[in-house]
C-alpha cells in the first residue's frame, strides 16, 4: 500500500472505526494467549476480579453486599462496578465484555474531542492509537477490574468540566449532565473524588479579577459526595467502618504535620524514581498547560484549566492512592495523553517546519518521553498470559477445590476472590478485607496485626474447618494449633502474593479428611504445580 492509498484510507474511513478495530483485535490475540496459558480457560490476571464477582453475586442472590454468604462486608471501593456486574448477572465473564464495552467508549470519547480541536484524521488516528497502547487499554480490559469504565467516565467528566469552568457567569448548559458524571466518577471509584475535588478547587478560585462560583463548586462537590455518604451510611449501619475495608486497612488520611508532609513529599519523589513514566506524563500535562497560558494570555482557557485539573489530580492521587500494574493511575494517564496530544499537534508542525536540526531534536524528545511507557505496556504486556497463569494455576485451583470438597463449608483464607466467587463458603479472611474484625484490629494498630488470638476465636465462632493461606504474609497471625496438612506451589509467578499457598487443618478432627481431599485432587492439578504434603501431627 503506497502513501496515496493509505492517506486515502484514513480519510474515507473513520479514525474511531480504525482504532476500535486494532484495540478489538489485540484484545482478541490477549485472549487467545491467556486460552493457551491456561488449559483452554479464560482466567483474570488478577483474583481481584473475582471479589467484585463474588459481592456482585452475593447482591443477587442473597440481597447481601459481601464476599461471604449473607455477611454484609464493605470490601470494595467500586460500587458502580460491582452494581454493573450484578445487573449482568454476576456472569463470569461479564467483566471482560464491560470492559470492551468501555474501551470502545473511551475511543469514541477521544474521537469526539480530537473531532472538536479540528485535528486531520491522520493525527487523531495516531493520538487514539497511542491511547489504546500507553494505557495499556487491551491489558486493563483483559484483566476485568473497573478501570477502564472509570476511564470512560473521566474523560467525559474532564471535558465537560472543562467548558463549565471556561464559561464565564453564562452557563454552560451542561450543568446537570456534571453533576452526574461527578456522582458516577465517584462512585466506580473512590479516587474520582480526586479529580472532583480538585474541580470544585478551580471553580472557586478568583483569578484574573472573575469571582469564585461557591454555588456551583458547593453542588459539584455533594454530587461526587453523595455516593461516598450513601455507601459509608449503609456500611456503619451495618456495624461497620465509614470506609470500605480495602480502603480503613491502609489506615485512611495521614495527619497534616510537618512530619506527614515530608513523607508526601518522598513518597512522590519515590514513585517518580520508580515509575518515570508518571513524571513524564506529569511534566507534559504542565507544559502545555502553561505553554496555552502564554498563548492566550488567560488562565481561563481550556487547555490550561484542562491541565491544571488533570496535573494537579495525578499529583493529589500519587500522595493519597496507589500507583501498581496498570490500574490505579491510568484513568488519569489515557485523559492526560489525550490532553497532551490534542496541545502539542501545533507545536510539532512547528517545529517540523523547520530546520532539520528542529525535526532531529523534536524526535530526540518524543523517543525520551516515550521510552517509560513503551517499557511498561511490552513488559506487562509480555508478562500478562503469565500472571493469568498465576491464577489460573493458584486461585482457580483452590477455588475448584473447596468446590469439591468444601462448597459450603468454612474456611479461612487471605485471598479471597476465586473462592468465594466459585464456592458458597463462609469466609474468615485473616488478611482483613472480607473480615471487618480483622480490619479493626489492624486499624487500631497502625496496620499492624498484634493479636493473634483473635484469629483464634473468631475461627472458633465461625467453625472454620481449614485455612489456606500464604504462610510468608501471614504466618504470624496463624494460630499454634492449626496443623498444616500440605502445600501447593506454582512456578514463575509474576502476580500471586507468593508462589506457595498452605493448607491448614483448623480443627484436629479435621486433618485426616483435609489430607484425604488434598491427596484425591493432585491429578486434577495442572502439571506444573508442585505439591508437597506434611507428616500427619502425630508423627510430626
Amino acid at each position: 500500500m503506497n502513501r496515496n492509498t493509505s492517506s486515502k484510507f484514513i480519510n474515507n474511513i473513520s479514525p474511531f472505526w480504525i482504532s476500535t478495530s486494532v484495540l478489538l483485535i489485540t484484545v482478541g490475540l490477549l485472549v487467545v494467549a491467556v486460552l493457551m496459558a491456561c488449559e483452554g480457560y479464560y482466567t483474570y490476571s488478577l483474583d481481584d476480579t473475582y471479589i467484585h464477582l463474588s459481592i456482585a453475586r452475593n447482591l443477587i442472590q442473597d440481597g447481601i453486599w459481601g464476599v461471604s454468604r449473607g455477611e454484609y462486608v464493605p470490601a470494595a471501593s467500586s460500587p458502580l462496578y460491582i452494581l454493573l456486574l450484578a445487573c449482568a448477572g454476576a456472569w463470569e465473564y461479564a467483566p471482560l465484555l464491560l470492559n470492551i464495552a468501555a474501551g470502545g467508549v473511551i475511543l469514541w470519547l477521544a474521537s469526539m474531542v480530537l473531532q472538536e480541536q479540528g485535528l486531520s484524521r491522520r493525527w487523531q488516528l495516531g493520538i487514539l492509537l497511542v491511547l489504546i497502547f500507553v494505557g495499556p487499554l487491551p491489558l486493563m480490559i483483559c484483566c476485568g477490574m473497573e478501570a477502564t469504565i472509570q476511564t470512560a467516565i473521566t474523560l467525559a467528566f474532564v471535558a465537560v468540566v472543562g467548558k463549565e469552568l471556561t464559561c464565564g457567569s453564562k452557563p454552560s448548559g451542561k450543568g446537570l449532565l456534571l453533576l452526574i458524571l461527578a456522582v458516577l466518577m465517584c462512585s466506580v471509584r473512590y479516587e474520582g473524588a480526586f479529580v472532583v475535588g480538585v474541580a470544585c478547587v478551580l471553580m472557586v478560585l478568583p483569578l484574573e479579577g472573575r469571582k469564585g462560583r461557591w454555588g456551583r463548586a458547593m453542588m459539584l462537590g455533594i454530587a461526587g459526595a453523595l455516593p461516598i455518604l450513601m455507601y459509608g451510611a449503609i456500611s456503619i449501619y451495618n456495624g461497620h467502618h465509614f470506609l470500605p475495608n480495602s480502603i480503613a486497612i491502609k489506615g485512611g488520611l495521614p495527619a497534616m504535620t510537618f512530619g506527614a508532609v515530608k513523607l508526601w513529599i518522598e513518597k512522590v519523589g519515590g514513585r517518580f524514581y520508580t515509575s518515570p513514566f508518571l513524571l513524564h506524563a506529569l511534566l507534559a500535562i504542565f507544559f502545555i498547560a502553561w505553554l496555552k497560558l502564554r498563548q492566550q494570555k488567560t488562565i481561563w482557557n481550556i487547555h490550561t484549566v484542562v491541565g491544571l485539573l488533570l496535573g494537579t489530580s495525578m499529583l493529589v492521587h500519587m500522595v493519597l492512592s496507589d500507583v501498581a500494574l496498570y490500574r490505579y493511575e491510568t484513568y488519569l494517564l489515557i485523559a492526560g495523553f489525550l490532553y497532551v496530544g490534542v496541545g502539542v499537534v501545533p507545536f510539532i508542525r512547528e517545529l517540523w517546519g523547520e530546520a532539520v536540526s528542529s525535526r532531529v531534536m523534536l524526535c530526540g524528545i518524543v523517543a525520551i518521553f516515550f521510552v517509560p511507557f513503551v517499557i511498561r505496556t511490552a513488559f506487562f504486556t509480555l508478562n500478562f498470559s503469565r500472571g493469568a497463569r498465576n491464577i489460573y494455576e493458584q486461585q482457580i485451583q483452590m477455588a475448584r477445590f473447596l468446590e469439591l470438597n468444601y462448597h459450603s463449608g468454612s474456611v479461612a483464607a487471605n485471598d479471597i476472590g476465586a473462592i468465594t466467587y466459585f464456592t458458597r463458603i463462609h469466609l474468615l479472611d485473616v488478611n482483613g478485607i472480607g473480615t471487618t474484625q480483622i480490619v479493626e484490629n489492624l486499624v487500631s494498630h497502625g496496620g499492624r496485626f498484634i493479636d493473634k488470638a483473635l484469629v483464634s476465636r473468631l475461627a472458633e465462632e465461625r467453625k472454620v474447618q481449614i485455612a489456606i493461606v500464604y504462610d510468608v504474609h501471614v504466618g504470624g497471625r496463624i494460630p499454634t494449633d492449626w496443623v498444616r496438612v500440605g502445600t501447593w506451589t506454582i512456578q514463575n509467578n509474576f502476580v500471586c502474593a507468593d508462589e506457595t499457598v498452605s493448607f491448614y487443618a483448623v480443627r484436629r478432627d479435621e486433618e485426616a479428611n483435609l489430607r484425604k481431599c488434598l491427596a484425591e485432587f493432585v491429578p486434577k492439578l495442572p502439571p506444573t504445580v508442585l505439591v508437597q504434603m506434611n507428616l500427619p501431627y502425630n508423627q510430626d
